[in-house]
């Protein structure tokens, strides 16, 4: 019995870390991505797109990205 607790326990964890991970890539995209749009009002295109690549690395799936 006490096996299936720490069996059950390493799982819950494991999704929770997966869960956090995944959060914190969109997370930082989004953030990225303001950061670029910043740059490109102050007319720095290069910053930009180099920032806004690296949102779409994070975060593929985003349609505001591109």
């Amino acid at each position: 019995m006490k096996i299936y607790k720490l069996l059950l326990l390493t799982l819950v964890w494991s999704l929770a870390v997966c869960l956090l991970s995944i959060v914190n890539r969109i997370y930082s995209a989004d953030r990225i991505s303001v950061q670029a749009t910043e740059f490109l009002k102050e007319e720095e295109p290069g910053r930009a797109l180099t920032l806004v690549n690296k949102s779409i690395l994070l975060n593929p799936y985003e349609p505001s990205y591109y």
